[in-house]
């Protein structure tokens, strides 16, 4: 199978979970997808040009609307629709937003396995930078600088 037949296949599946998939320009390096759970839309930057790792964001971002959808960790994936925090929210966020995000990789990877086994699944959040990242994400969401 050729890469487009692989993402195409992959889009299909996203369909299959009632998620929608578009292809976006995004400006981060280090930013491959988000999404939009409570609409059931994910977005993947289009300069992506590995097909383990495009498909890996794909299926990263159906496990964000998975747990939206099954209650996992739903502070954290239902933050993005709050507008004010409390205290205690935005220390529930700051002590499980990691844990949520590799949540969502074990449950990607897992999920890409049975489709693509020949791929092996790109984690998003096992480095360095990961910590990074979420204290930026989450001082975006409450707003701060």
């Amino acid at each position: 199978m050729k890469k487009n037949a692989y993402i195409k296949e992959a889009i299909n599946i996203a369909h299959r979970f009632d998620v929608s998939v578009r292809f976006v320009k995004m400006d981060s390096k280090h930013f491959y997808g988000f999404s939009e759970a409570r609409e059931r839309k994910i977005f993947i930057s289009d300069s992506i040009k590995k097909t383990e790792e495009i498909l890996s964001t794909i299926f990263h971002e159906i496990g964000h609307v998975y747990c939206y959808d099954n209650n996992i960790f739903p502070l954290y994936h239902k933050a993005q629709y709050k507008n004010k925090f409390t205290i205690n929210e935005k220390k529930g966020l700051w002590l499980t937003a990691l844990r949520a995000e590799r949540y969502v990789d074990e449950w990607a990877k897992k999920q890409m396995n049975n489709y693509f086994p020949e791929f092996k699944f790109k984690k998003t959040y096992n480095d360095s930078d990961s910590k990074k990242f979420i204290k930026n994400h989450l001082k975006e969401i409450f707003n701060e600088k």
